[in-house]
């Protein structure tokens, strides 16, 4: 069983494998893990297909990133939790049978794009491996290649039997003409490796992401620091 410590830093192989609109699309990257919750990856692009905007992978083709092992080194919030790794050490999957399903709208309502896809992270004692599988659906060419950053990016982690995760992230996409694109994902995890090594989720985790971005032709860089909550911490139970 992989097992971590204060100021673990784990590198990242990093995979994504995208059918946009038909035209297949694949995002190679390498970064790093530590123990405060903080992820960054640098990527390459093969293709921008019409309409593609690469940050948009950070967004509904992600979940909301492994967090950290241990609540004592959570970076800022007080009676801060463990992020996923925390409860699935040896890392977790899209269960069986499922789909991480995803759309992002406008403010009219209007569905821009939509996924699904699946994922493995696997996580041994020396290395974190992201692979995912996505086919994207773009319905307006125009709206994605506005996007310019984050706004705001939140997540609700609940556990209906000992071994899954149910998670629902949103969130808020600034554009370079001043208007906002919105998100939601819909996620159902598996842990991988054996159930007696995971950790139950006894109360629902609610919690957002720091997340910097910048895209430069078939160039990706991220990093995403997690900040994470047992809701009971906050009075809901």
């Amino acid at each position: 069983m992989a097992v971590e410590t204060e100021n673990t830093i784990t590198p990242i192989e990093y995979v994504m494998n995208n059918e946009i609109n038909g035209e297949c699309v694949r995002i190679i990257g390498n970064g790093f893990h530590d123990s405060s919750g903080l992820i960054s990856v640098n990527s390459t692009v093969s293709s921008i297909p019409p309409g593609w905007n690469s940050l948009v992978s950070i967004f509904i083709c992600s979940g909301p990133s492994p967090g950290t092992g241990s609540s004592q080194t959570t970076s800022s919030l007080p009676d801060s939790s463990p992020g996923l790794i925390g409860f699935f050490p040896n890392g977790y999957k899209t269960a069986d049978n499922t789909l991480r399903q995803a759309a992002i709208w406008n403010s009219d309502g209007k569905r821009i794009v939509s996924i699904d896809a699946t994922g493995i992270y696997e996580k041994t004692d020396k290395k974190f491996k992201f692979n995912i599988n996505v086919k994207t659906r773009i319905d307006d060419l125009n709206a994605l290649t506005k996007m310019s950053g984050t706004n705001s990016y939140h997540f609700l982690v609940q556990q209906k039997k000992h071994g899954f995760a149910d998670v629902i992230t949103q969130y808020n996409i600034d554009c370079i003409d001043g208007s906002q694109l919105f998100g939601a994902t819909n996620i159902h995890y598996e842990g991988l490796g054996n159930l007696k090594d995971m950790k139950k989720i006894k109360n629902p985790l609610v919690g957002f992401n720091e997340i910097t971005m910048n895209s430069n032709k078939n160039l990706l860089q991220y990093t995403i620091r997690q900040h994470i909550k047992d809701a009971s911490k906050l009075g809901l139970k």
